[in-house]
């Protein structure tokens, strides 16, 4: 999975140390989604260290409900660290392999299959950084040579004052919005007016129903929202949905339908491409696969003529992450880069950007290019 210029470069590590800590921010404005509010960010960072001195950082996903954030740091400390520190692995991806494997019946045991995939996914990030660091190099040259120039797209509005937050994400370089509706077609209506007549000539929307809609429902709604010529319509249905309700959805759909954020398995992934009802690929990196895993998804979606676009609404490690995931994906990349609007320092504080007509670029520091002394101050004043 590397940049074969790279093939023959040293990817082991052996862990000599490796920490976890948790930061939670109070927010002045909730994020509204069709499932619930957030009135708080959390973010669990992940601190490993090698034989060698070189560090790693990753982050495990936690955005709902916050008090998981709690469980999943005892989950890393409990189940990941006695299967990882004081081992040798001859690379990242023998590391993922080896520690989902020797978890695989606990999850089954306990029910915990998604913060389980979540630890491993932090860890699978930060063992990335740190071989990208080792070999002084920007993560996404390692895996691909290709530019780090990249779209971006604002998402999280929330539904009340559309039209003034589309103006002030204008005025900050964003060209792209995604719009979360399945509030009642009153309001999605309402906002997705107020955002179409706040888009300049070329810019464009998308929306996001968080999993809302049944398929009944879904149809009845799904004329309302065409007629505003979204790029995407995303998460549409449950993802636990029947085939035959996907199927039915993307019949009746103009535009492409997105997803995969809750998609826990690569099966899951070639399932939604192999039966054509997906367009859009959003693995999470923090939520599943981690590094790995969402650059094999990112490869496949490539060669299976659809588009990755990384999904992510966490801290500045798991928007780093995506970007370097997605610049590596390809030679002539299609997708677009995710851009929590709302306020939140543990990601603007970590990874900042400044998008140029909706575009940015990576820098060419090492590994995640991330703010490091941000981050080992978290390490020495964590909050739980």
């Amino acid at each position: 999975m590397l940049n074969p210029r790279h093939k023959n470069l040293d990817l082991s590590i052996n862990i000599t140390h490796m920490d976890v800590v948790i930061k939670k921010i109070s927010i002045d404005t909730p994020v509204q989604t069709s499932f619930g509010t957030m009135t708080e960010r959390p973010a669990i960072f992940v601190r490993i260290r090698d034989d060698q001195g070189t560090r790693g950082y990753g982050e495990i996903w936690c955005n709902f409900p916050a008090c998981g954030a709690s469980h999943r740091a005892n989950l890393f400390n409990t189940e990941i660290v006695p299967r990882a520190l004081g081992k040798k692995f001859k690379s990242p991806a023998e590391a993922f392999d080896q520690i989902s494997d020797a978890t695989h019946i606990l999850a089954i045991q306990t029910g915990e299959f998604g913060p389980i995939a979540q630890c491993i996914s932090g860890l699978d990030i930060a063992l990335w950084d740190l071989v990208a660091k080792r070999h002084n190099m920007p993560l996404n040259k390692l895996l691909n040579d290709t530019s780090g120039l990249i779209n971006v797209y604002a998402s999280g509005i929330n539904p009340q004052g559309v039209g003034d937050t589309i103006a002030e994400l204008q005025d900050v370089g964003h060209s792209r919005f995604k719009l979360k509706i399945g509030f009642g077609r009153d309001t999605d209506v309402k906002n997705l007016q107020a955002a179409k007549d706040t888009l300049l000539d070329g810019q464009e929307l998308m929306v996001d129903v968080n999993q809302a809609w049944n398929i009944e429902s879904a149809l009845i709604e799904l004329p309302a929202i065409l007629q505003f010529n979204p790029r995407w319509i995303e998460e549409p249905l449950r993802k636990d949905a029947p085939i035959n309700d996907w199927l039915a959805f993307k019949k009746a759909c103009t535009t492409k339908v997105a997803g995969g954020e809750n998609f826990a398995t690569t099966l899951e992934f070639e399932n939604a491409i192999n039966d054509q009802w997906m367009d859009i690929l959003q693995p999470d990196t923090c939520k599943w696969g981690g590094i790995t895993k969402c650059y094999e998804i990112a490869r496949y979606a490539n060669q299976a003529g659809k588009i990755y676009c990384p999904h992510s609404l966490g801290g500045g490690i798991a928007l780093a992450a995506s970007a370097h995931l997605l610049a590596a994906s390809g030679p002539h990349v299609s997708g677009i880069l995710e851009v929590d609007n709302n306020k939140n320092p543990l990601r603007e504080d970590v990874f900042p950007i400044s998008p140029i007509a909706g575009q940015i670029s990576l820098s060419d520091l090492p590994g995640l290019g991330v703010d490091t002394d941000v981050l080992d101050d978290y390490f020495n004043k964590p909050d739980d």
